[in-house]
């Protein structure tokens, strides 16, 4: 998986701050250990990305669940009813914004892993690559989950205005 605007590793900015054979015997140790640690990063990455999506789901229910409540108990104002589905749009727009950026990340720090990889024994990322040749990106499906919220803020929305 490539990154589009990787730094050429040529160009002085590659992985590689001191060849091996400079650093000396504890090297592959010390790579080792780096791996690990910028592979709890990504891990973290993840995490923070999965509590943003609840947050979001949950706070996107909640516009839709008052929305609801307003429907059954106004008669006459019907601002709110505008108001949340703009609400709904601009929270939606914002989940699109972050779960871009998280895709871009990942995809970054995997890429990053899959360079220190090449300088270890071992290379389970580049095997993964192996089995998920085709597969759904999980990027893919949030942002579906967001774009059918947004279709639902839409619809609310010129519903509000038409019975207004």
């Amino acid at each position: 998986m490539a990154v589009a605007d990787a730094p050429d590793p040529s160009a002085g900015g590659g992985l590689l701050g001191v060849p091996p054979d400079e650093y000396g015997e504890s090297w592959r140790g010390d790579a080792l250990d780096l791996y690990g640690r910028y592979l709890g990063t990504a891990e973290t990455t993840r995490s923070l990305r999965g509590q943003a999506n609840t947050f979001l789901l949950s706070a996107n229910s909640l516009l839709l669940s008052l929305s609801g409540v307003l429907l059954t108990v106004t008669d006459e104002d019907t601002g709110w009813l505008v108001a949340i589905p703009i609400a709904g749009l601009l929270l939606t727009a914002t989940w699109v914004a972050l779960l871009s950026q998280y895709r871009r990340v990942n995809r970054s720090k995997l890429a990053v892993l899959k360079e220190i990889e090449d300088l270890l024994p071992i290379r389970p990322f580049r095997r993964e690559d192996a089995y998920f040749e085709h597969y759904l990106s999980l990027s893919l499906v949030e942002q579906g989950i967001a774009a059918l919220f947004a279709v639902v803020y839409v619809v609310l929305g010129v519903a509000s205005l038409v019975a207004s």
